[in-house]
């Protein structure tokens, strides 16, 4: 029974050895992505679509404006 006992501790030893190991590895190879993604851009907002974007809604707000404007002048005979 003594025998028996000790083969399963070594077997278990021996799993318990691999399976740290491997989290081991998968430590390694997240270390190395997380290096990798350091290297690329920090920025959260990137300029180029900002500029866009802010454009867009400029010119939307403009014509929104321009519109109210126009009726207002229309509605008091003025133009």
């Amino acid at each position: 029974m003594n025998s028996g006992n000790s083969e399963y501790d070594r077997a278990q030893a021996a799993q318990l050895g691999r399976i740290e190991a491997r989290l081991d590895a998968l430590s390694d190879d997240i270390h190395d992505v997380d290096a990798k993604f350091d290297d690329y851009t920090h920025l959260f907002q990137f300029t180029p679509v900002q500029k866009i974007v802010y454009g867009m809604a400029g010119a939307i707000l403009l014509s929104v404006l321009a519109s109210l404007m126009g009726l207002i002048l229309v509605s008091t005979g003025s133009i």
